[in-house]
């Protein structure tokens, strides 16, 4: 009796272990999500300033959190020009600093840029 009531236990505390444990790996409204890489094109916007990070395939934005952030994004594209818009194409390793909120964009640390393609200015004259 005592093996049969040890393992009943053992198997139901199995399962709320594991029932549990994706619930620690996704993110929740109360806590920011982990690092993860995006394909993302980032631009910042001369009409009102807002540096966006769109990650491709998504209708989903970020912007830099901080100034690091920034300066990594300006080192790979141009951010001094008053008249053109470079949009910078590449996999970026990405922080949520705040959770993610349905319609907002969402502030993130930029952490590292691979793999990177620079459009001079964005849309290209084609498009315009």
């Amino acid at each position: 009796m005592r093996k049969s009531l040890a393992g009943s236990l053992f198997a139901i505390l199995f399962l709320v272990i594991a029932r549990q444990a994706p619930a620690a790996t996704q993110p929740n409204a109360s806590h920011p999500q982990k690092c993860f890489q995006i394909r993302g094109r980032a631009i910042l916007y001369r009409g009102d300033g807002f540096f966006a990070i769109w990650h491709v395939g998504t209708h989903h934005v970020f912007y830099p959190a901080n100034e690091a952030s920034v300066d990594l994004l300006c080192d790979y594209m141009s951010c001094t020009s008053l008249y053109k818009s470079p949009a910078l194409f590449a996999d970026m390793t990405v922080c949520p600093t705040k959770p993610y909120k349905k319609g907002s964009a969402q502030p993130a640390v930029v952490k590292k840029i691979t793999h990177y393609y620079v459009v001079p200015d964005w849309p290209p004259a084609k498009h315009k």
